[in-house]
């Protein structure tokens, strides 16, 4: 069907995670159903039509009603809107997980350099630059995120399996999501980390011995 199409009448509530169905045309004179549909093909604004078509069915019968006049766009966005509200719900409750786990990562990150305070300022004291605190404080970091990103690629997979029927145009184990989700996680996850390294590189030695 074009998107240019007009329906009348009932139509089944579109599953979009279904199998695609095969139809066969039959006579109305021969298989009569109270529920009947009527599609037209338009080729202008399915809208200007209404009238058109309301006409040429009452010349044919007078007595048939029509009723649930929409288009077929319309239609669609009524059978997924559950479909819809559900993916926009779960997007937002995976980005509002997002922040939770970069915060949480930048929260420990950033206690561990508060507690390794004094230590920092020996390492500097001795010599150590900025890049190799920086690089102390991130590989800390990226042990938490390698465990993060274990654990959660292993349980990633285990509800792919089990939600694979729900999900529509994807597979639970699409490489392609799963790889642009480890991106996104790694990106987020790097920076919440690198702002507390930065912030132990421009400790003053001095001060940072003489904390306790």
């Amino acid at each position: 069907m074009s998107r240019k199409s007009l329906s009348f009448g009932a139509v089944s509530i579109l599953h979009v995670n279904e199998a695609p169905h095969n139809y066969m045309f039959i006579p109305v004179a021969q298989y009569y159903r109270p529920d009947l549909a009527l599609i037209v093909r338009t080729s202008g604004e399915p809208s200007d039509v209404f009238r058109t078509v309301q006409s040429e069915v009452k010349a044919l019968d007078g007595g048939l009603p029509l009723f649930d006049m929409v288009t077929v766009e319309e239609h669609l966005q009524f059978s997924t809107f559950i479909p819809r509200m559900a993916g926009t719900l779960l997007g937002l409750f995976g980005g509002l997980a997002l922040l939770l786990a970069v915060v949480g990562l930048y929260g420990v990150v950033a206690h561990s350099v508060v507690l390794r305070t004094h230590e920092i300022g020996v390492r500097m004291a001795l010599g150590a630059g900025r890049r190799e605190i920086l690089g102390l404080v991130v590989r800390q970091g990226a042990v938490l995120i390698a465990i993060g990103l274990s654990a959660g690629l292993g349980l990633a997979a285990a509800a792919g399996r089990t939600l694979g029927a729900q999900l529509t145009g994807v597979t639970g184990t699409d490489p392609y999501s799963y790889a642009a989700s480890v991106a996104i996680l790694l990106t987020v996850a790097t920076m919440a980390c690198v702002v507390p390294a930065r912030r132990a590189c421009a400790l003053d030695p001095i001060r940072a011995l003489r904390r306790d």
